[in-house]
């Protein structure tokens, strides 16, 4: 038997969570269970032109029953649902090739060019790497993808 952990849960709640949100034309882009001053469920959800906050309340509701009719979660716990926002995750190559041209802040397992941390605009992604015009330096830099620790899109303002 499988350990019950916050990953197992998050882990659980997706598998539940995914045909209801595809029924409704939604995707379910991430999915957290972690501890901060209580349990927090939060879901994120997508859909081509963006949620509204309508989708996210219907979600909210709809999920709502159905953790409770399942009974997955043995703590208490608050559910956010939300769109993945402006400064969203980017999880895969897929994500970078998206959101080409757009400013990122990219953390790296390791040092790469003496920092691993790196903001800049997502130029390509060529075979395992991601080239990153870093925005104050005005190099590419070439990460590995597999180096990639945490990435996401950064709000620019005018």
């Amino acid at each position: 038997m499988q350990p019950i952990t916050p990953e197992t849960i998050s882990s659980s709640i997706a598998e539940l969570a995914q045909p209801m949100l595809e029924e409704q034309g939604l995707e379910l882009f991430d999915v957290e269970f972690f501890n901060a001053s209580g349990w927090i469920l939060r879901i994120s959800i997508d859909k081509p032109g963006g949620v509204s906050l309508d989708d996210c309340e219907r979600v909210s509701v709809e999920l709502g029953h159905l953790l409770d009719v399942e009974d997955l979660i043995s703590r208490r716990y608050t559910l956010e649902v939300s769109s993945p926002g402006v400064n969203r995750k980017l999880r895969h190559s897929e994500d970078y090739r998206q959101y080409a041209g757009r400013l990122a802040r990219v953390r790296t397992r390791e040092v790469l060019l003496n920092t691993r941390l790196h903001i800049g605009y997502l130029e390509r992604v060529e075979g395992d790497m991601l080239i990153l015009r870093e925005r104050d330096r005005g190099i590419d830099i070439e990460i590995p993808l597999e180096l990639i620790e945490k990435a996401h899109l950064e709000f620019e303002w005018e």
